[in-house]
C-alpha cells in the first residue's frame, strides 16, 4: 500500500519491471500539494496552507524494490481506498518451487527433414 493523499488520481500510472534479482513496481503521478485550488468530482477547493509540507506540483515518481522478481505474465492490479488517499497494488507471486511450463509436441514436417547431425542428443 501507498499512500499518495496529494495526487492527481485521472493522471497516475503503475509500471512494473524485473531486473536481475528482483521486481520493481513504478508509480507516477502528478502532485497536487502546493496548488491554489483543487478540483474533486465537480466541487472546488481553496487550499488554505500558504506551504504545505508536500511534493511541489508536477510529476514525481516512486520505485518500490520488492523481495523477488514479477512472473513474466503477471497482470497488476491497483485500488484506491475508499478515501482516495492509499493506493493498494496487488502483486502475485512466484508459485513454490521451479515453475514448470508445458511444451507443445509435435511431428516434425516433412520439409523440416534433418541429418543425424544436426539433431540434439541426449
Amino acid at each position: 500500500m501507498v499512500s499518495l493523499s496529494l495526487s492527481d488520481q485521472q493522471r497516475e500510472k503503475v509500471y512494473w519491471r524485473n531486473n536481475l534479482t528482483h521486481g520493481i513496481v513504478k508509480i507516477s503521478c502528478m502532485s497536487t500539494g502546493r496548488i491554489p485550488f483543487l478540483k474533486r468530482l465537480d466541487r472546488t477547493f481553496k487550499l488554505s496552507d500558504p506551504s504545505p509540507e508536500h511534493c511541489p506540483p508536477w510529476e514525481f515518481v516512486r520505485e518500490i524494490q520488492l523481495a523477488t522478481s514479477i512472473p513474466e505474465k503477471a497482470n497488476l492490479e491497483a485500488y484506491y481506498d475508499e478515501t482516495g488517499t492509499v493506493l493498494e497494488i496487488i502483486v502475485p507471486k512466484h508459485g513454490i518451487g521451479p515453475e514448470e511450463h508445458e511444451v507443445h509436441v509435435s511431428m516434425r514436417p516433412p520439409h523440416l527433414v534433418t541429418t543425424e547431425h544436426e539433431l540434439i542428443s541426449t
